[in-house]
Parts: structure tokens; sequence; C-alpha cells
């Protein structure tokens, strides 16, 4: 008998423990996305593909052991990037949030599957040339950061197409930009730049280059050298006072300019002949030495709140063909 119940004890046992076992690594039927590191550790580490940290100083050993990670997210927190990033899964998307790092390990360019970096409000100070070495990169933000320069590119990038720096503390655009060959859209607001140094004369540069936003930079003039092949610029919220006829031979592609925010006084008419061009955001300067009602092919789509109709006349373009929308704003009412 007391066999008999031993047996039965033993059998309860083993079922129990394969229980268990079994239920912890039961699909987790969420797709493998994970917001909680104590529950991804719960199941099979091939299911988990997204994760993010919250309040972690540093990456918990457990991470490497998500072999089909592929997208990590890390907020309030972290206090340094790990050398050995690259052994952590198959990481193609790195977002960092809120954490007080201070630069990105030289290997960074170990992480050869990597498509996005985003890392938004750090203590960043420079960055390694390695990022703009990575094969498969094509969006890098750094936002709300403390970089005063970019790092020096030597080598021609077909692959970056987004560059976001919005808000750090770059006071100049050096001409190694012209190494970033693929790049489509180029996000530098709310940096200090007022200068642009060397020869932009890389036949081979800008081509792709469609958008180019610098808003609230201290510019005193358009960066033309960087508008060969430009669809959408904003230039808002600068020190510019003039557009010339020899800035204009490098817009003859755009579709857009913001000027909004800039003390311009002097605007060559014929930048509203461009033939491509569709919109103009601007603010209405009594000092404004052009006469836009005497433009057959402008029509004002916008009046800012609390401002009086310039001339009745004017109607909105809607579908008509040839025409330039112009957007007026009152000076310090920037639409955002």
């Amino acid at each position: 008998m007391k066999v008999a119940w031993s047996l039965l004890w033993v059998l309860f046992l083993t079922s129990f423990t394969f229980s268990v076992r079994l239920f912890a690594y039961t699909p987790s039927n969420n797709g493998g996305i994970f917001n909680d590191y104590k529950r991804a550790l719960k199941v099979n580490p091939s299911e988990v593909e997204q994760l993010t940290l919250n309040g972690y100083e540093e990456i918990p050993n457990g991470v490497y052991k998500f072999k089909n990670l592929k997208k990590l997210t890390i907020r309030n927190g972290l206090k340094s990037i790990p050398n050995d990033i690259n052994k952590i899964g198959k990481i193609e998307s790195l977002i960092l949030i809120d954490n007080p790092i201070t630069s990105i390990p030289e290997n960074i360019r170990a992480c050869i599957a990597i498509q996005e970096i985003k890392i938004i409000n750090s203590q960043l100070q420079s960055l390694p040339s390695a990022l703009f070495e990575l094969p498969n990169l094509v969006s890098l933000t750094i936002k709300n950061g403390q970089l005063v320069s970019l790092p020096t590119i030597t080598q021609d990038n077909y692959v970056l197409k987004t560059l976001n720096l919005k808000n750090n503390h770059i006071s100049s655009i050096s001409d190694d930009i012209q190494h970033l060959i693929g790049m489509e859209g180029f996000y530098c607001s709310g940096n200090p730049i007022k200068t642009f140094i060397g020869e932009f004369d890389n036949p081979k540069a800008f081509k792709n280059f469609k958008t180019l936003v610098m808003r609230d930079c201290g510019l005193e003039h358009i960066p033309f050298a960087l508008c060969n092949n430009l669809q959408y610029l904003d230039v808002s919220g600068n020190k510019i006072t003039d557009i010339d006829e020899a800035e204009l031979t490098f817009m003859n592609n755009l579709l857009f300019i913001g000027l909004e925010d800039n003390p311009i006084t002097y605007i060559n008419e014929k930048l509203f002949s461009l033939a491509k061009l569709k919109s103009i955001q601007i603010d209405r300067y009594e000092s404004l030495s052009i006469e836009l009602s005497e433009l057959s092919n402008v029509c004002i789509t916008y009046i800012a709140v609390n401002m009086e109709i310039i001339d009745k006349n004017y109607k909105p373009c809607g579908q008509r063909k040839g025409m330039v929308s112009v957007f007026f704003s009152e000076p310090g009412k920037r639409r955002k």
C-alpha cells in the first residue's frame, strides 16, 4: 500500500513539474512584444522580439538571452550603452528616451543589423564616426542632447535616409555631410548653426535630398549649398533678411518654403515664379519690398487670426494650376 502511494506521489510531482515548465514556456500570444522585463523572462526567450525597459540603470543580463530581439526601448535611467550591445539579439531598432547617457561606444559598428537609432533627452556631447558606417542604418535621431558637432565622416554613405539632430548645441556644419549620399531628410532645428565650413562641391552629394528643416537656428542666409534638389525647405525663426536672385538658382525643385519669423525686407519676385513652387509661408511685414497684388500667379490661402485681410480680391488657390499659395502670418505668431 505504501509502495502504491509512493508511486502516486512520484507521478503527481512529475506531472506537476512538467505542467509548471509547460506553463512557463506557453506562447505569450502578444506578438512577441513585452513592456515588462519580468514577464518576458517567463516565456520562451526566442519569443521576445520587442522589449521595453523602464527605470534600469544597466541592461539586465537576462536580455542577452533573447536571441530574436529586434527592437529594444529603454526609458528613464540607463547610464551607459554597453560595449557588447551587438550581442543582444538581432537588434534592428534601438530607442533610448530620458536616459543620462553621455556617449555611444565605437563598437556600435558591430550592430550590423540595426536600421533605426533614436536617442531623445540625453547628455550626449559627441557621436562616433562608426554610426555613419553602419551598413543598414536608415534613420538616426539624436534629439534634445548636448551635441556640439558632427563627427568626421570620411566614407560615402548611401544607406542613411533621415538625420534628425533637433535641439542640440551644434554651431556649424562641415562639408563632411556631403558623404551622406543617400540622405533624403535633414532636421536640425534649434541648433545655433551660423556657418557652413568647407567646399560643398561633391557632384554625388544631395541628389536624393528632399527635406531640410532648420527652424530657430540663427541663420542669416538660406543654406543654398544644400538646396539643389530640395522640395521642402523650412527656415522659419531665423535672421534671414533677404532672398536674392543668386540663391534662387539653387531652388528650382522647391515645392514649399517656410520663411515665417524672419526679418525679411527683400524677396526677389522670381521666387514666386519657380516652376514647381506650390506654397510659401511668410510673415506680413510692412517693410517687405514686394507687392503681391501685382503677381498674377499668387493667391492668399491663409490669414492669421486677428489680422486684417490685405486685399479682398485674393481668393484661395483651390485646384488652380500654376498658382503659388501664400500663407500670411502675423510676425511672432508662427503656425506650429
